[in-house]
């Protein structure tokens, strides 16, 4: 029966205004209402396609909605799709709920199934986001068809926009309620972490796949065959990327990876294939965070966290404007290669800021790139003459390096300073001061100079073995 039969077009109009789909501007209701009708009549002129590269190869085609879009689909999203309760066995796009507490379902199991849905947003129709998202039960037949327009691109669900998780997950819902009795009167654990479906208990898995496949035939989906796993107990078993045999873990080889990654990039800065410092770092530190929220026990991540990473460059450059002199930011800032404790080498290095004791002499960023490259480099046979001729080379390039950037090493000469000044009192560390003084960059390419220069010796001893 349809009970919005008497319905008229203006209550269509007052209801579609009380979704509250496009906030901010002042609009009349009349104004509202045809930009919403335009963008759910064209809606594939307001999206553009981008590639995302994926972690396992290959890339990820993705539709971005353009702001105005996006708008409207994030309102839709908070004012209407999450007032609807997808199924407990759906695991991802729910608040409160993550890839850890999927994984949990499954630890300690003998079998651990794995299936994959192929092309999943682009397997859910127009007719099924109409009809599963916004039935006639609740929304007259127009209201329902410009919402389910909006949510949608080509006739299909989009990957991209901020609807389309709840909306695939009220899509699948009739398959994961069905799904969960059918399992739960033989004892499997389901649950569906987006295109990721996992089965473990005691079972014949071929019979839960052909389940599974006849089901999602008549949906007019299929399995992505390629990515079935089956796996037994005394084997590894993993789910959604986390090892679950016992209790969801990371597996041992990504935080091998993570290390690293964090080690190399402390050690010799960004790889060839990246340009952005700061966007890199915050990747590595989601990474760390991961780990953490699935084994927040572990120690040398959760140090790795509070640690800031950065290169030796920057970490240098932070030490100056943290109050170090010249020689300690640069010096302290190479204590992870060095192995010398910061404390100690504060202390080792604290005489040669400002040019050696503020005498205006050699730099006292040269000093500690000096003193750095002594510590890794350095010989302790003082009969031996080829070592001291091999390490003075070593120490005239580096400063040759450096005069080639900034034109000389010595301090009176890069600051500007007519004649020497040998007054022992410091300036004061003012926000003048750091403004008026090149000192910040001139830290930060010596530690770079030292840097560059420690990846060119470990590629030459690469190539070497």
């Amino acid at each position: 029966m349809d009970i919005w039969k008497y319905a008229s077009r203006e209550q269509y109009k007052d209801m579609l205004l009380s979704f509250a789909l496009l906030s901010g501007p002042d609009w009349p209701p009349k104004r509202i209402m045809a930009c919403l009708y335009a963008l759910s009549n064209h809606p594939e002129a307001h999206y553009h396609a981008l590639s995302v590269p994926k972690k396992s190869g290959g890339v990820r085609r993705l539709l971005a909605p353009d702001p105005l879009m996006k708008q409207v689909q994030r309102n839709l999203l908070h004012h209407v799709l999450e007032g609807f309760s997808p199924s407990e066995a759906a695991m991802a796009y729910r608040r409160g709920v993550s890839a850890k507490d999927h994984a949990a379902r499954h630890c300690g199991q003998r079998v651990v199934l794995t299936l994959d849905i192929q092309d999943f947003f682009d397997s859910i129709t127009f007719p099924q986001v109409l009809a599963r998202c916004f039935p006639i039960i609740y929304f007259p037949r127009p209201v329902g068809v410009l919402l389910a327009s909006l949510c949608c691109a080509y006739e299909r669900l989009p990957q991209g926009a901020p609807t389309s998780p709840a909306v695939s997950n009220l899509v699948m819902k009739p398959f994961d309620e069905h799904m969960l009795a059918w399992c739960g009167e033989r004892n499997i654990t389901y649950s569906r972490y987006c295109d990721d479906m996992t089965f473990s208990g005691d079972f014949d898995f071929q019979e839960v796949k052909g389940k599974v496949e006849g089901f999602l035939e008549a949906m007019g989906m299929a399995l992505n065959r390629k990515k079935t796993r089956v796996s037994f107990r005394g084997g590894r078993q993993a789910v959604t990327g986390l090892v679950v045999n016992e209790r969801p873990g990371i597996p041992r080889e990504y935080k091998r990876r993570l290390r690293q990654e964090i080690y190399q990039y402390r050690k010799f800065g960004l790889p060839g294939t990246e340009t952005d410092s700061e966007k890199y770092r915050a990747r590595l530190l989601g990474k760390i965070r991961y780990v953490l929220s699935v084994q927040p026990e572990d120690a040398w991540f959760a140090q790795a966290e509070e640690e800031p990473i950065m290169t030796h460059e920057e970490k240098a450059k932070q030490n100056f404007l943290n109050g170090y002199n010249c020689a300690q930011a640069v010096f302290c800032a190479f204590c992870d290669v060095t192995g010398m404790e910061e404390k100690e080498a504060l202390r080792l290095s604290s005489s040669f800021g400002g040019g050696m004791g503020r005498l205006r002499e050699v730099c006292g960023a040269v000093s500690g790139m000096f003193m750095a490259a002594g510590l890794l480099y350095g010989y302790d046979n003082v009969e031996d003459k080829a070592l001291k001729t091999e390490h003075y080379a070593r120490i005239q390039e580096l400063a040759a390096r450096f005069a080639g950037e900034e034109k000389t090493i010595i301090c009176r000469e890069l600051l500007g300073l007519a004649e020497k000044h040998s007054e022992p009192v410091p300036e004061d560390r003012t926000e003048a001061y750091y403004q008026n003084r090149p000192c910040p960059r001139i830290v930060a390419a010596a530690a770079r100079i030292l840097e560059e220069y420690i990846k060119e010796q470990e590629a030459a001893k690469s190539v070497d073995l």
